[in-house]
């Protein structure tokens, strides 16, 4: 750990500082996209099925930005954001 230096010019001081770690965490890895030549473009909506008694799911892809297609009874969320939130089984086809 390095010391930094802050300095008043108005007072004609210099003030030492020292960095203090609050947590300490591995980086989480980044899941790369299947190797599935057939696999939708990553940025491609894709069209899921979620059930209206499903609320806490309802809710988790409505914060991620998924839209309700009512006529069709189904979402539209782009095909990377599906498979982060692990929904790669309720892809239907268009």
């Amino acid at each position: 750990m390095y010391p930094l230096y802050r300095h008043d010019k108005k007072r004609q001081r210099r003030l030492t500082t020292v960095e203090i770690v609050v947590d300490d965490a591995p980086i989480p890895r980044v899941r790369r996209m299947p190797d599935d030549p057939t696999a939708p473009h990553p940025n491609s909506n894709v069209l899921l099925r979620i059930a209206y008694s499903e609320e806490n799911l309802r809710q988790r892809v409505k914060t991620a930005g998924a839209m309700l297609l009512p006529e069709r009874k189904l979402w539209q969320l782009p095909y990377r954001k599906a498979l982060a939130l692990q929904l790669h089984r309720r892809i239907v086809e268009a």
